[in-house]
């Protein structure tokens, strides 16, 4: 018992031991901190200038944000409550600066008085370095480019469609800088792939836009992509032969008469379609100039309704007989 009772009153005395010895060593920190930062130092601080109420029309043209070096006198308390402070300023740009050579001058003496507030009363501003910055600036100008689109696109069996495929917006502005916008005649867009379809088409594509480090503007970043489809059927229709340039004292004989037409046409149209909405021509003077023993005829189609039509044969054989 009387073992145990030692052993706990040996570690009562170290531990205080322990404490003591640490609020005396807190104590002289805290003794040395106070004298070291009441006395006065002198330090170069560094302010980055934040430019504000640029004009829309133009555009800064720098790689990085300017800065300036201030060499300041104070004591240490207040040069270390600066340093865990925002270390930047801002430039009014139609207040702070006047333009010359296509910059914004900023001129440190007549921002003294803005440097000693944005330091701090008991802070004491011995010289700016430079004491001249510019901000360089480009006028921007806008153009209007065509977008392309990029697209592969199959059908389902059966399937397709009349018209082209429509991009909306079909043209996009871009402002940004003469040299920047002079560069680009058209922006594509990303791939579009679609196969088996069967139905309208309704899509969102992103635009490919230059990378241009935030100094190009673009009016739209994505256009909408739309096409009708339609279920669509092939068709066969009996169309006449015509012969043409033929001269007045000339008769022929020829064959066949009429050739099959096969036409690939939507069901909605496909009763509307009449061998009237083909013309097969057969050019006498072009044959015999070749001195051919047959035409080589060409299919006209007169309807707009028609996607794709061809004849069955490519030659009609004709002979003179008088």
């Amino acid at each position: 018992m009387f073992t145990s009772l030692k052993k706990k009153l040996s570690k009562s005395i170290k531990n205080r031991r322990l404490h003591v010895f640490g609020l005396f060593l807190l104590l002289s920190f805290s003794i040395w901190v106070f004298t070291k930062f009441s006395h006065t130092y002198t330090e170069t601080a560094t302010i980055k200038l934040n430019y504000t109420n640029l004009p829309d029309h133009k555009i800064i043209a720098m790689d990085s944000v300017p800065e300036i070096k201030v060499r300041v006198s104070a004591f240490g308390f207040r040069l270390l409550s600066y340093y865990f402070s925002n270390q930047s300023m801002n430039v009014d740009l139609e207040k702070d600066t006047y333009i010359a050579n296509a910059s914004y001058v900023w001129l440190a003496n007549k921002a003294q008085k803005q440097i000693e507030e944005r330091m701090g009363a008991s802070i004491e501003v011995l010289s700016v370095n430079p004491d001249t910055v510019r901000f360089n600036f480009d006028t921007l100008t806008v153009k209007k480019v065509p977008v392309r689109l990029r697209s592969s696109i199959s059908y389902a069996l059966g399937y397709n469609s009349m018209d082209s495929l429509r991009v909306k917006p079909d043209s996009i502005k871009i402002i940004g800088t003469v040299k920047g916008v002079s560069a680009i005649d058209s922006i594509v867009t990303q791939d579009l792939k679609l196969s088996n379809v069967n139905s309208n088409i309704q899509q969102t594509v992103e635009l490919k836009l230059p990378n241009a480090d935030g100094q190009l503007k673009f009016s739209a970043e994505n256009v909408k992509v739309s096409l009708k489809v339609e279920k669509f059927t092939e068709g066969t229709l009996e169309v006449p032969v015509d012969i043409s340039n033929l001269p007045e004292d000339k008769q022929i004989n020829y064959f066949p008469k009429t050739i099959k037409v096969f036409y690939y046409v939507s069901l909605s149209n496909y009763k509307a379609i009449t061998a009237s909405d083909f013309k097969i021509d057969c050019d006498f003077e072009k044959a015999t100039s070749k001195n051919q023993t047959f035409f080589s005829p060409t299919l006209t189609v007169n309807n707009k309704f028609i996607k794709t039509a061809k004849m069955k044969q490519d030659k009609v054989e004709y002979i003179i007989t008088e």
